[in-house]
């Protein structure tokens, strides 16, 4: 007996129907059925037609498709837009070199003095050989 097992583990995927995972199935059917109750409320109900009916059925599935199939750096979309929330939160680190940062604690002190100094810096040359 020979059982199939895929060399790169990470890449497993398990499958429930037609190559979809659990959480891809469910969502499938959700869009199906906000898609098809939208539809048949706007043909119905308010007696539109099909083609109208159809546009107006799109709103309301593809949002349920969206947050079940798309990845975003291998993250569903909420997950994606609550850590992108979390990141904008973050104070800003700013890096200041050494010889800049003598020169600005400098000028805070005494204005008169850092007018006449003059930024440090070292010149590196590289050989045009390299």
């Amino acid at each position: 007996m020979q059982i199939r097992v895929n060399r790169n583990i990470d890449n497993y995927k398990p499958d429930v129907f037609h190559g979809l995972d659990f959480s891809q199935t469910m969502h499938a059917l959700g869009t199906v059925l906000a898609g098809a109750s939208a539809f048949l409320f706007a043909n119905f109900y308010l007696h539109l037609p099909q083609t109208i009916c159809f546009y107006i059925a799109m709103p309301f599935a593809l949002p349920v498709a969206v947050a079940g199939f798309l990845k975003i750096d291998g993250m569903p979309p909420l997950e994606y837009l609550r850590r992108r929330k979390e990141i904008k939160r973050m104070p800003d680190y700013f890096y200041c070199p050494e010889p800049l940062s003598e020169f600005l604690t400098e000028e805070k002190k005494d204005p008169e003095q850092a007018k006449g100094k003059e930024i440090k810096t070292e010149e590196v040359f590289l050989d045009e050989g390299m």
